[in-house]
């Protein structure tokens, strides 16, 4: 079931959400090397509600700033080595668009780190995605319609020792996840289309930081996304496909209206859309959740970032000025086309 996600002899492991993927390398690597905690480095535009399992292992995180171009900002990371060098550094491929592999893996050679590619936004590899990292983990059940379902890549080297003690529980069952889950699309399936932009109208508000829970699981994949991605794989070409004609049809759409009128950044996760003002976002998201339309904005930030502002400018700017609609494979062009004009 591994087949669209490996590039080469990687071992493959399954989890319930990437957040339990990166946990498991944090607890590897103390396991493997010096049986401390590890100095995780993450970028500080980042989900908070995602670390919670991470930060339960006791690693030490330091979060580094990121570009407008959403690759890290090399410069501030080689002035961070005077304060912590890393054990592991997280490279985020945002919204499926490439990162710059090579030069993380530079630096991580340099400071003797080992890469992880953080690819949830990506349906698969592609281009040089999961080339350079020593893990790389994917979240289909952030692209596919499953409960949960993330999988990490161990590339067996020297520096990745004894990778079977990444290994998790196992499969779950979550029956009660699963039954909400269902509930939910089932819900999606059959409401009348009116009724479902009645409840989108009741999403948050665009700077709402929900409150930190645990996550739902125990960390193993459940059988029933096992048995729902089995059928989806042999439909990645035409999934993908769908993905991206969605967002090139709904770019379009968003550049040619007077709803939204913004350059739109390439996306295979979510469309997004970024704003110079934040009075601009915030009203492009509320005029869109007035419409009934499913959009949505950043879920968090941590509050080591929000509480140095001035440390990380770009990831503040992001969280106050992107805004992100679905271009999910089922959307029809009528769909898209409701997103942006109706009224």
């Amino acid at each position: 079931m591994s087949a669209p996600w490996r590039t080469a002899n990687e071992k493959c492991f399954w989890y319930s959400r990437s957040a339990f993927a990166l946990a498991a390398i944090e607890s590897w690597w103390r396991k493997a090397y010096e049986n401390r905690p590890a100095i995780v480095w993450l970028p500080d535009y980042f989900c908070n509600q995602s670390l919670l399992p991470l930060r339960q292992t006791g690693a030490k995180i330091v979060f580094y700033p990121i570009s407008e171009d959403l690759s890290p900002d090399w410069a501030k990371c080689r002035a961070l080595l005077n304060k912590s060098s890393p054990d592991l550094l997280v490279l985020v491929h945002y919204f499926g668009i490439e990162s710059d592999g090579e030069t993380a893996a530079q630096f991580c050679r340099q400071s003797g780190a080992l890469l992880i590619e953080d690819a949830a936004h990506v349906l698969r590899p592609y281009g040089g995605i999961g080339r350079y990292g020593d893990f790389v983990f994917y979240s289909p059940h952030k692209v596919l319609p499953v409960p949960d379902g993330a999988i990490l890549l161990a590339k067996p080297s020297e520096r990745t020792p004894q990778p079977e003690l990444l290994n998790c529980s196992g499969l779950s069952n979550s029956g009660t996840i699963h039954s909400r889950w269902m509930i939910k699309r089932a819900l999606q399936r059959l409401l009348p289309r009116f009724l479902l932009r009645l409840r989108n109208r009741a999403l948050p508000e665009f700077d709402f930081d929900p409150i930190l829970q645990e996550l739902e699981s125990d960390g193993g994949l459940s059988v029933l996304s096992q048995r729902i991605l089995a059928r989806h794989l042999p439909n990645f070409e035409q999934i993908s496909a769908a993905r991206k004609k969605n967002a090139n049809t709904l770019r379009n759409l968003a550049a040619n209206t007077t709803s939204i009128q913004r350059s739109v950044l390439d996306a295979s996760y979510r469309l997004v859309i970024p704003f110079s003002d934040p009075i601009d976002a915030r009203r492009a998201y509320d005029r869109c959740r007035t419409q009934g339309v499913p959009v949505e904005s950043w879920p968090d930030l941590p509050p080591e970032v929000i509480s140095k502002p001035l440390d990380h400018i770009v990831a503040r700017k992001f969280r106050d000025g992107f805004v992100f609609l679905p271009i999910h494979q089922t959307l029809s062009e009528r769909d898209l086309v409701r997103m942006v004009i109706e009224k």
